[in-house]
């Protein structure tokens, strides 16, 4: 390895931002249901479906038609693909958690919405189907709202050159922005970190991968600095492609402590 990454234990800190993670909120709808919980499940619902949430809900026989799906749910999360939509001039991002399989080509999901920038909640009853295909062709990124994506987001090539190293050994040299992009889409719990740094230099930028969130640091002339918060993969991502990129302003999308 040409760097060693320095891995902070962070599973206390990735518990404070569970309530933005898909997969968390996913995961708890779905254990709502399975076990009839209705405050997990009023916690994790939009404000026009919570009130209707009550002890008796579960006994509706559309809900327990929806509830069947559960029955082959091994308790995990088996991808998340993204769409956005429209509503009343607000920008809202979809998200589609795939947890079991409806049929030969349909799949189950848990569908979750974020209007603004605020908190992931379902709508109706959150349990959906859809067909694989389908799902298989949605993003696998969070969507940026048009009006606020920067001239980053245009076609641009990196001012030097730069290489990517990934947990399982992997390295690319000269990469662009779409191999930066497919490498994080690498990441999981076992290529869990990715280094990005100049082809003739010693500074980096790093990000270590855990349930959806990084913890991310930076070395400059030998000083290495950490974010202060637990990032988001659009705000991670974000940052890494205007390091890619030589943008001066790339640290401005977190807050930075040195390391002593």
């Amino acid at each position: 390895m040409k760097k060693i990454v320095v891995i902070a234990i962070f599973t206390f800190f990735l518990f404070l931002f569970a309530q933005a993670n898909v997969e968390t909120v996913a995961k708890e709808v779905l254990e709502a249901y399975k076990t009839k919980n209705v405050e997990m499940l009023k916690k994790n619902a939009s404000g026009m479906v919570a009130h209707i949430i009550n002890e008796n809900y579960f006994e509706d026989k559309s809900i327990k038609e929806d509830m069947k799906s559960l029955a082959n749910w091994n308790g995990k999360i088996k991808g998340i693909r993204y769409d956005s939509e429209n509503f009343m001039g607000n920008f809202v991002i979809i998200a589609h958690a795939y947890y079991s399989d409806h049929s030969e080509d349909e799949i189950n999901v848990v569908t979750l919405s974020n209007m603004n920038s605020t908190r992931w909640v379902f709508l109706g009853t959150g349990l959906d189907q859809m067909k694989k295909t389908d799902f298989d062709q949605l993003s696998t990124t969070v969507p940026q709202d048009p009006k606020n994506k920067s001239k980053t987001d245009k076609s641009a090539e990196p001012k030097i050159k730069m290489d990517i190293e990934l947990a399982d050994g992997s390295t690319f040299n000269n990469v662009n922005e779409a191999q930066l992009l497919e490498s994080f889409n690498s990441l999981d719990d076992d290529n869990f970190y990715i280094i990005l740094y100049p082809s003739d230099g010693n500074d980096f930028i790093q990000a270590a991968f855990s349930e959806g969130n990084y913890i991310v640091q930076y070395n400059a002339d030998d000083i290495q600095y950490e974010a202060n918060d637990i990032l988001s993969k659009e705000t991670t991502l974000d940052i890494f492609k205007k390091y890619l990129l030589g943008e001066p302003e790339w640290r401005e999308g977190a807050e930075w402590t040195q390391w002593e």
